[in-house]
């Protein structure tokens, strides 16, 4: 990702401008082959088991966001289609993503209680920066409780879906504290109003197995519900689909809603 803060145009500033730099400086990620989003950091920090204080991360990531909102926010005004719920079923022709065939369908599958492809940051980014800053996901378990939910099949690394969610998550916050500015609360987002957020990252079992990283969800789950305290509720969990689930656009949808069902946590002993 561009880091658009090294432009004088305003309609370059992204929301999320410097908060990679941020977590790899965190991680001690400074070399590009260990930065976060590469396997080898990933693999890294399960052998290592260890990491910075949380919450010094979060509250500078948050910070952040905050200070590029306040530079962005002189611009004009984030999109009205922010942190509504959408049901985007059209796949493009061509898209040969399993992930997007696979979130697609799960919608159309499991009906109104899910959601995909909601925008967190539109208006918010510049031209090449972020553009589609969308969750995967969205789960209503029940009123005023939502999972968020980044969804992968066979790419990336458990470590990076997990940064992903979190700035989503980051994003999530801010857009409650700040609704009024930016025009969220008229008329009322009703994830906005969450009493519970549950932040997942769901993806096939084997997308974990060459990972220990049960520690590092425990020590983000509790840092981020550390830095919302009481206002809502709000955790961290890596979950799988079961072993033997293999996504199958032929035959797919026979086994999906059984799978779905048999999503488990995938650290269960952390």
């Amino acid at each position: 990702m561009k880091d658009p803060s090294e432009s004088n145009n305003p309609d370059r500033f992204n929301m999320l401008s410097g908060t990679e730099e941020a977590v790899n400086r965190w991680m001690q990620f400074e070399k590009s082959s260990r930065r976060y989003r590469h396997k080898s950091a990933c693999q890294e920090l399960s052998r290592r088991r260890s990491c910075g204080e949380v919450v010094t991360l979060i509250e500078d990531l948050y910070n952040k966001i905050d200070s590029n909102w306040m530079i962005r926010s002189y611009a004009r005004l984030p999109s009205p289609k922010n942190w509504r719920l959408t049901h985007e079923l059209k796949i493009t022709e061509g898209n040969k993503s399993k992930e997007k065939q696979l979130e697609k369908i799960i919608v159309e599958l499991l009906g109104d209680d899910w959601s995909n492809q909601v925008p967190t940051a539109s208006g918010l980014t510049g031209p090449d920066d972020m553009k589609k800053a969308s969750i995967d996901l969205v789960h209503r378990i029940r009123p005023a409780c939502y999972e968020l939910i980044e969804l992968k099949c066979d790419a990336n690394t458990p470590l990076y879906a997990a940064i992903e969610i979190l700035f989503y998550g980051l994003l999530y916050i801010h857009a409650r504290d700040h609704q009024k500015e930016m025009q969220y609360s008229s008329p009322p987002r009703q994830l906005l109003l969450a009493d519970e957020i549950g932040l997942r990252v769901l993806a096939p079992e084997k997308h974990y197995r060459d990972y220990d990283l049960g520690w590092f969800e425990k020590r983000l789950s509790d840092g981020i519900g550390k830095f919302v305290g009481l206002r809502f509720k709000i955790d961290f969990k890596f979950t799988a689909f079961p072993g033997d689930f293999q996504w199958d656009t032929a035959r797919g949808r026979e086994k999906l809603q059984a799978a779905m069902n048999g999503v488990t946590p995938a650290f269960p002993g952390r």
